[in-house]
């Protein structure tokens, strides 16, 4: 008698908790278990695998390839990111794009502690030439697939990167 007690208490409380975890809204499980099947930026990282594999336009190619090692970055994949954006600044010409994989190579090989890596890219990056024209520093923005604003100030003592508005990046040479 003691166990058919127990064993349906059991029960309804495990109900009671299913029936009130299928009730909650999206914003309560993401704040409850830190993640939801309806991630929005899961969906893009999906649409940008698919646009790899049907091979689009090479301008959307390019855009998928930074955005997929842009994703693997802010999820703390960094062997992923690293190969991605190594790839991805190998592939393709000096551009705004490519600075920016580079400077997440560079925050990439400070992360892993890896000095000598982060010397030679910051090399890498002071290696490109500008022209500064009546103003103090030179600005160059990207808008990346999963839409982050990138805006590159160029110093003549420095390269300061911002993302969204804040400061995601400082370097000196």
């Amino acid at each position: 008698m003691k166990i058919r007690y127990a064993v349906i208490t059991i029960l309804v409380f495990s109900v009671s908790i299913i029936v009130c975890l299928c009730r909650a809204d999206d914003s309560t499980w993401v704040s409850n278990f830190g993640f939801t099947d309806k991630s929005e930026e899961g969906q893009i990282f999906m649409q940008l695998r698919r646009s790899l594999i049907t091979k689009t336009t090479p301008a959307d190619l390019q855009r998928a390839k930074f955005g997929m090692a842009e994703y693997y970055f802010k999820h703390h994949a960094y062997l992923d990111a690293f190969r991605a954006f190594k790839e991805y600044s190998d592939s393709y010409p000096p551009e705004t794009s490519t600075l920016l994989a580079k400077v997440y190579l560079y925050k990439i090989a400070n992360i892993k502690a890896e000095p000598e890596t982060a010397n030679t890219l910051k090399k890498e990056i002071f290696a490109s030439s500008f022209v500064l024209l009546f103003s103090k520093f030179k600005v160059l923005k990207y808008l990346s697939a999963f839409d982050n604003r990138y805006e590159i100030h160029y110093y003549l003592d420095k390269i300061q990167v911002f993302l969204n508005g804040g400061n995601f990046e400082e370097l000196t040479p």
